[in-house]
């Protein structure tokens, strides 16, 4: 008996619950818009209230009739179930007229929220797409619900005993859920709707950082970055123009004297690295026995011997076949300070425009 009890109130606990989320769910389609639509609008979402209301009552007035119709529906003979059928005819009548409320009431929700999202703006394309599919799919499942409350309402009461009362009620709660469905879908364009402002404001906002990120850099990869993360951002414009400006400035650097191996783009052979400093005539016995001169230089506690002093890559490649030392490469120069040999040779592609 205790186990029994328990179980019930475990059960009720259960229901109760979940009932709440239902009734709070449906509540929110009208609580959601009542503080913004007009007084006119407010007056038509109280009557549809009392009208589902209503719809609710007739349902469970249905419901409570349905119990005393188990024994009829619930037999195998097919004259009792005869016999149910018009036993049921008040039972059909109660959710027809229930229908007909929860028609009047989601026909007056849902024009007050076509009416407030005609007007709506939307930032992102987007949204407003998936806006518009929501709205579509509200407007379907109305005039779904609207052609089988139609087929029902052709019906004479004299006539409601020959009709399936499972195919009734089957209808009809598809009919109602139709509807329900439809205010959420009409609902949830609303929210989309109604956050465009905060989305927009956040979109501002990345767009500014990663626009103070890169200008911070002050970089042709730092703006084509930016680019890449917002080719529709505020400041692509600046951005391109920034990489142009970079871009003139590299060649006219890369330019230069000449003759002078400190300004400009610069290729070398290294052809020896020690931590050891060597003279030229060791350089010239052991390593390299040609007539280049070699430059020495001191970094990254190492002491690098070059030769060579070239304005493109291909010269130095040459150079590099030809003395064939062992470990020999070419290094680059911008300036005076060494670079990558990709970054070296995009910008030797620069010179070329």
């Amino acid at each position: 008996m205790w186990i029994s009890k328990r179980i019930f109130l475990v059960s009720t606990i259960f229901f109760l619950l979940f009932w709440n989320n239902v009734v709070n769910a449906q509540d929110e389609i009208f609580t959601s818009i009542e503080l913004v639509v007009s007084d006119e609008a407010k007056a038509k979402l109280n009557q549809s209230k009392t009208d589902i209301g209503k719809g609710d009552n007739l349902i469970k007035s249905a419901e409570s009739k349905d119990k005393a119709l188990e024994k009829y529906f619930g037999s195998t003979k097919k004259r009792k179930q005869k016999k149910g059928e018009k036993k049921s005819v008040d039972a059909k009548q109660d959710r027809i007229k229930a229908v007909r409320y929860y028609d009047r009431a989601y026909t007056s929700v849902l024009e007050v929220y076509n009416e407030l999202l005609s007007n709506a703006r939307f930032d992102f394309p987007e949204d407003k797409k998936l806006a518009d599919d929501l709205i579509a799919s509200a407007a379907s499942k109305a005039e779904n619900a609207k052609k089988t409350i139609a087929s029902y309402e052709k019906l004479k009461s004299d006539v409601l005993d020959e009709k399936p009362y499972s195919k009734l009620k089957s209808d009809l709660e598809k009919c109602e859920s139709e509807y329900k469905e439809a205010a959420y879908n009409l609902l949830d364009a609303y929210k989309l709707w109604k956050v465009q402002g905060d989305k927009k404001n956040e979109s501002e906002l990345t767009d500014k950082n990663a626009w103070e990120t890169a200008s911070n850099a002050n970089t042709i990869v730092a703006y084509k970055g930016y680019l890449s993360k917002l080719p529709k951002g505020k400041y692509v414009n600046e951005a391109k123009k920034r990489i142009t400006e970079l871009e003139n400035e590299e060649k006219a650097r890369s330019m230069g004297d000449p003759n002078d191996p400190n300004k400009g783009l610069v290729y070398r052979v290294q052809i020896l690295a020690d931590s050891n400093k060597w003279t030229e005539d060791d350089i010239r016995k052991k390593s390299y026995k040609g007539s280049e001169k070699i430059e020495e230089r001191y970094a990254d506690g190492a002491y690098k011997y070059t030769i060579g002093f070239y304005r493109k890559y291909e010269d130095a490649a040459q150079l590099k076949k030809k003395i064939k030392v062992r470990g020999a490469f070419v290094v680059c120069f911008s300036n005076g300070r060494q670079i990558d040999v990709t970054e070296a040779q995009r910008m030797e592609e620069q010179l070329k425009k």
